[in-house]
């Protein structure tokens, strides 16, 4: 009986730590939300490796700098912490942390100008054994884009 209990212990977790280890492509999350960001919106990743969160946007008639400072303005009012931002390099780097936790999630804006506009990425990563409402995710990185396209 011991053995057969040594068995499915080892088994179990050589799914899961195999599991973790998959990089399957992205996944889109499914939505009737029209726009760019949310169509634009993925995932990546599991509950036990971690996930990343993903979005990008093109935006017309603004430059690099204002649109790093805009995005800046928007998720330093929104709780966020930052740790770096770059306005010649389009870059904007830092954290919010979870409640009850001292665990914290990562996340970079990054900006580049494109003829008369900018093409804006936001990425999040959440470590292993968190888990996070993807939408709730989504609708964050839409408010950022509509904060930069004001």
């Amino acid at each position: 009986m011991k053995n057969i209990i040594n068995i499915v212990s080892i088994s179990l977790f050589l799914i899961f730590t195999l599991s973790s280890c998959y990089r399957a492509r992205p996944t889109k999350l499914e939505t009737t939300d029209n726009r760019e960001c949310a169509q634009n919106f993925t995932y990546d990743g599991s509950f036990f490796s971690g996930r990343l969160f993903k979005t990008h946007q093109f935006i017309k008639n603004i430059s690099k700098k204002d649109a790093v400072n805009r995005a800046t303005k928007y998720i330093a009012r929104d709780g966020y912490i930052i740790t770096d931002s770059d306005e010649e390099m389009g870059i904007i780097s830092g954290y919010i942390g979870v409640i009850g936790s001292s665990r914290t999630v990562p996340f970079n804006i990054t900006v580049d100008q494109v003829n008369n506009g900018v093409n804006v990425i936001i990425t999040k990563r959440i470590l292993g054994g968190m888990t996070v409402h993807a939408p709730s995710v989504q609708n964050t990185f839409c408010s950022i884009m509509e904060s930069i396209d004001k």
